[in-house]
């Protein structure tokens, strides 16, 4: 997991990513990781079945939109 968060944090090329459905504990220690690296995360999904972690890079002057939680478009 940490590498997986260190390989996103070097790619320029990337401003999120998103992690395959994985249960509570397991999208607690993403959140955790990626805290103490600096991004963002967020959970989505309906049910404990389908939720997944996606993690930003924090941009200044970078606004995410919402729409029912599923972020949607960037703008700087």
């Amino acid at each position: 997991m940490e590498q997986e968060v260190s390989q996103f944090i070097q790619d320029s090329t990337q401003t999120r990513r998103k992690f395959e459905s994985m249960g509570k504990i397991e999208r607690s220690i993403v959140h955790d990781v990626v805290e103490v690296a600096g991004l963002t995360s967020f959970s989505f999904g309906d049910d404990e079945e389908t939720r997944y972690v996606m993690i930003f890079k924090k941009v200044s002057g970078t606004r995410i939109n919402f729409t029912w939680g599923v972020p949607y478009s960037f703008h700087l």
